[in-house]
This record gives C-alpha cells, structure tokens and sequence, in this order.
C-alpha cells in the first residue's frame, strides 16, 4: 500500500484529502505543523503540503523530505496562488502546484501519474 503524508492545519481540508485518498486505496498521515513532520520518520511515497502553516511554510520541510526518500513527488496547495508563491515552490523542489480549493479528480491525476 503506498503511503502518502498530507501536511494540513485546516482539519476539514487535512479530512476530505484523507478520505478521498483512503477511499483510493492509499495509506494516509496527516500532520498540522512543520515540527510534527520533522518528528515523523517514516518514509512516504508522496507528500501534499499546504503552504502557510502556524509554525513556517510548507516549502521549509521540502529538503528533509527528500533526504529520507529523494524521489518523493511533492505537491503544494495553497490559497494564496501568487507568482512569487509559485517561484519559492518550484526554487524548493516542488513538483506540482494547486490552487486552493483542490479539485479532487485533478489531484488524483496527478497523483496516480507519480505514484501508480
């Protein structure tokens, strides 16, 4: 079963991706802090990371990521799709960029390119 890490502060957004990926078949960790994922050290198949958190941005843990699995696919939501957000996205390795509110056939594309 591929294991997937969603790290969300929004307990409804964090609950919907769960359930729609669960309901896929997928393994599924969510965390709502940065502190919580450096903490994790399990190894994931794919991260989805929302980009404003309480404790930083979910770019800041992009690299210890791809230390424990340097293949990871790495998808960001945000609600703030802003060009500059884009450019710190893709500066720090992300693979994929969504807008906020995520069309879930659209992340599950995405997702089964990378990961099926």
């Amino acid at each position: 079963m591929k294991k997937i890490l969603i790290l969300e502060d929004s307990f409804i957004v964090a609950k919907l991706l769960k359930t729609v990926l669960v309901s896929k078949g997928f393994e599924v960790v969510v965390h709502e802090t940065l502190g919580s994922v450096f903490a994790d050290n399990s190894n994931y198949h794919l991260a989805i990371l929302d980009y404003k958190l309480p404790d930083g941005n979910g770019t800041d843990v992009v690299k210890d990521l791809r230390v424990k699995n340097p293949q990871i696919p790495i998808i960001l939501l945000t609600a703030r799709g802003s060009e500059a957000v884009k450019e710190e996205a893709k500066k720090a390795g992300i693979n994929e960029f969504l807008d906020k509110p995520v069309d879930t056939n659209t992340l599950m594309n995405i997702i089964n390119a990378y990961i099926r």
